[in-house]
């Protein structure tokens, strides 16, 4: 207020000074050329929190998609995926699509109990392996002593941990890899620390040209580059987040919420495709699934954006996946797409 009345700043709206008024202007006057005044301070303060921002979260830019290769890729969806004697996410898996003439790979991740990176795509072991419980309440000792509930898996099958399959990635399976960081509401910073620990080993310096992070947070992906900028991200996106989040969770009741979930989905996706987030977490490649990834998206994201795409199946039915794939290779053939078997 001192530096208003002072001339130091000027009066960017050319309103009356309160106190050179004062003298004759009635209370309602007065009051309204003192809201005017908190107005313009405001103004000078969103401005400083806008230069404050761009300083603390601009990134380098990020990098090219097609100069590194990742487009028009095939990618084995968690490896394999339902096949007999093959569990998903397994080192039998990956090398299982490779064999089919898959051109990627792509991998889910998680937080074991004692903060060991492991590849697993659920949040409980129930559906995979024997026994019950979160994945996330196991050391990673106790995750490797599980076994599959497929009799068929190789004998000594377990869950891989994050080192694992970066040393089948250098040995064996010289290939592009997906890591698929699963969304936590905690932990997003320990996340983010331990891949870019694994990346910044000198024997790994292959995975900045061959590995892609990504996940439906674009917090953790803004966390990744920030310590790390030449870490290729892909930012994911689904046609009902929240509306889905709430179903896994049975928040689907009542008459109110359905109608904000919409409302959020809403939002959330128009966020997830803007520009600015793009820009602001330097995404190199966009991630819809395959029900959110229309012709107008695409465009929008090869046009528009000049990022790649890269799209998730989740639960598509066989017959409206292939014909849609088939349109998207079509007509847009830098597409790299996601499919469970080889």
């Amino acid at each position: 207020w001192i530096l208003f009345e002072s001339k130091i700043l000027p009066n960017f709206f050319l309103l009356s000074s309160p106190l050179q008024s004062a003298h004759y202007m009635s209370i309602p006057v007065l009051l309204n050329s003192w809201l005017w005044l908190f107005i313009e301070i405001e103004f000078v303060h969103v401005l400083l929190w806008l230069v404050v921002c761009y300083w603390y979260f601009r990134l380098p830019p990020a990098r090219d998609a097609f100069a590194l290769g990742w487009n028009g890729l095939y990618i084995g969806h968690r490896g394999v995926k339902d096949v007999p004697g093959v569990p998903e996410n397994t080192i039998s898996a990956m090398k299982a699509a490779m064999k089919g003439g898959a051109t990627g790979l792509e991998c889910d991740l998680g937080l074991s109990k004692d903060g060991v990176m492991v590849v697993f795509h659920d949040g409980t072991i129930d559906r995979l392996m024997e026994g019950t419980g979160k994945m996330s309440q196991m050391t990673a000792e106790e995750l490797k002593k599980l076994k599959f509930q497929d009799d068929s898996a190789v004998p000594g099958e377990s869950i891989p941990t994050m080192e694992e399959m970066v040393d089948l990635l250098r040995t064996q399976c010289q290939t592009k890899m997906l890591w698929d960081v699963k969304f936590t509401l905690t932990g997003n910073a320990e996340l983010a620390n331990s891949i870019c620990d694994t990346f910044a080993k000198p024997e790994n310096e292959f995975l900045y040209n061959s590995t892609c992070v990504m996940s439906f947070t674009p917090y953790l992906l803004w966390k990744i580059r920030k310590r790390d900028p030449r870490i290729v991200t892909i930012l994911l996106s689904a046609l009902h987040p929240v509306t889905d989040l709430c179903k896994m969770n049975n928040m689907g009741g009542g008459i109110i919420l359905p109608w904000i979930t919409l409302l959020l989905d809403f939002v959330i996706n128009w966020v997830a495709t803007s520009r600015y987030v793009v820009w602001m977490i330097g995404a190199s490649l966009m991630g819809p699934s395959l029900y959110n990834a229309t012709d107008a998206y695409l465009s929008h994201a090869f046009k528009t954006l000049k990022t790649g795409v890269y799209i998730y199946i989740s639960d598509d039915t066989p017959d409206v996946s292939t014909v849609r794939k088939a349109q998207i290779r079509r007509h847009f053939p830098l597409t790299s797409i996601c499919q469970d078997s080889f």
